[in-house]
């Protein structure tokens, strides 16, 4: 998992005892909408998801994504978004399989925040 990833630290580990680093890594999660699709998606699954499902539930909810751009999603989360996630202990994944991590609870509350201000209508 990836606290040994190089760049990325566990958002649980409070860099220089002042949890400005940790709050930084938050946001930086969350800056991108379709981390918070995957997260959103995660959070209300009971089970671990594969990577064609949670690909399908993010081009859904993306109403910017057309069925052809599915593919350009899959690729972003296998070599972007999983791994940054992954990294920061939000996620875990066993091969296909993927599921929220010990660290997503720090993400909670600002995730709690994001998906009521991106609710659709």
């Amino acid at each position: 998992m990836g606290s040994d990833s190089p760049g990325m630290s566990n958002i649980d580990a409070k860099a220089n005892g002042d949890g400005e680093s940790e709050l930084d890594a938050m946001l930086e999660l969350l800056a991108d909408r379709r981390r918070r699709y995957a997260l959103y998606y995660l959070r209300e699954q009971e089970r671990a998801v594969g990577v064609d499902e949670l690909t399908r539930r993010i081009a859904e909810r993306d109403e910017r994504t057309r069925a052809r751009d599915r593919d350009r999603v899959r690729i972003e989360l296998l070599h972007k978004h999983l791994p940054k996630m992954e990294a920061s202990g939000v996620i875990e994944r066993d091969g296909d399989a993927i599921r929220l991590g010990r660290s997503a609870d720090s993400l909670d509350p600002y995730l709690h925040i994001a998906a009521e201000l991106e609710r659709p209508p």
